[in-house]
Parts: structure tokens; sequence; C-alpha cells
């Protein structure tokens, strides 16, 4: 299944992805009605104008017949309060029926790859602490590097990479062939 940088043309299915993605995976750590509120459309114009940023890259995972399976999206960090990182990877949706076959990891090294060929040094990601997904991210060695509450009232965990040495541990090239130039 290739990875490809994401176009306007997949706005509609990566928001249903995402908003799919936030109701299956926080149903027991967000608030029922911050799920049951999501939106769609609301998440369509977020992707545009993510999409539509000069300073992002965002790739897709597509089956054999086009259709979205996965999203990846990142770029410069965008929290301030983190010191020592310039780049944070903004987002990761998976179909659950793909989950497990390696291409979380797949979109996870890619984004590295994009960050580290454009000069980024290291990477971070917020989380829910109760996320299961945590998992997956902790078996890349990373280091904490915060914690807060966020508007919902639910535990966030921030995750650092040295890229060089998460690309090198995981036995990638460093070099992306994907995504564009931030």
């Amino acid at each position: 299944m290739p990875i490809r940088q994401a176009n306007k043309k997949d706005i509609s299915a990566i928001a249903q992805l995402h908003v799919e993605g936030w109701q299956r995976t926080y149903k027991n750590i967000f608030p029922a009605e911050v799920l049951d509120n999501l939106n769609v459309e609301e998440r369509a114009d977020q992707w545009e104008a993510i999409l539509s940023a000069s300073n992002t890259v965002t790739e897709v995972v597509t089956s054999d017949k086009g259709g979205i399976l996965g999203v990846v999206s990142g770029g410069p960090l965008q929290d301030s309060s983190i010191h020592g990182y310039d780049g944070e990877l903004y987002a990761i949706y998976l179909a659950p029926d793909i989950q497990g076959q390696g291409l979380g990891k797949r979109l996870f090294i890619s984004m590295a790859q994009h960050l580290y060929k454009n000069g980024f040094q290291r990477m971070m990601v917020w989380l829910a602490y109760k996320n299961s997904a945590r998992y997956f991210y902790e078996r890349f060695s990373p280091v904490e590097v915060s914690r807060k509450i966020n508007q919902f009232g639910v535990e966030d965990v921030a995750y650092g990479y040295q890229l060089s040495d998460l690309l090198s541990n995981t036995g990638e090239d460093k070099s992306s062939t994907l995504g564009k130039r931030l």
C-alpha cells in the first residue's frame, strides 16, 4: 500500500477518518458530548487549512483501489512551551481494519524521514495519556517531554525523539522521497 502526499481530493476521506478515529479511540477518555459533536464538515475545513499551509506536510496511505486508509501530518513545533524540539507529529490516524499491519509505523517513519531531510533534529508528539496508541509511540524509545491537562480535562503526554537516533534505531534510511519541503 503506497504512501503519497495528500491533496485536496483527499480532504473528505481524511476528515471522515479523523472523526471516526477520535470517536473510536477516545470513547472512554474524552467526554461523550465532545465526541458526539464532532463534525466531518468542520474537520474537512481544518484539513483544508492544513493542506494549504506551506510549512506542514500531510501524507496518506492508500489501498490498491485508491481509498485513504491512514494519514499523518507534521511540521514545525507548534507548542511554544516545549523547548529543545523543532519538529512535531501533529496527527496520525488509521482505519481500524488495517491497524496492526505496520502501516502506522510506515507513516510515523515517513514523517520522521521528511522532518529530518528538511533539517529538523528533534520531533515530539502530544497524545492523551490514556490513549492505547501510547504503547505504539513507546516502542520507539521516546523521552517524556511534558504532561498537561488539555481543554477537555484529560491528561496529555508529550513524547520526544532525536530524529537521527530514531531513524538509525529503526534501520530506516534517513532520506524520504515523499512530501514537500517545509
